[in-house]
């Protein structure tokens, strides 16, 4: 990315962006630190994120990483349980 700057819509504050930053990250601003989305890279522009997207952003992750919709914990996110192929030397 050749020195694509963005201002963040908070506080005003001009940063570039990342070689690696694609369109749909989410950054922070590197003066209010507030959560950002990358909109657009050709032009580059930035949206503050809305609460209710981090919010299923959560539930998504929790059902994968932890609690589900029914209470029950899960690790799909593991691959597996590693203690199934261990012996019990103990």
């Amino acid at each position: 990315m050749d020195d694509k700057k963005v201002k963040c819509p908070a506080c005003n504050t001009k940063f570039k962006l990342d070689d690696q930053d694609e369109e749909g990250d989410i950054i922070f601003c590197t003066n209010c630190e507030i959560e950002l989305e990358i909109t657009s890279l050709y032009p580059p522009q930035v949206a503050k994120v809305k609460k209710s997207d981090l919010i299923d952003e959560m539930d998504d992750a929790e059902d994968i990483y932890g609690y589900g919709d029914d209470g029950e914990y899960n690790d799909l996110g593991s691959g597996g349980d590693y203690y199934d192929d261990q012996e019990d030397d103990y």
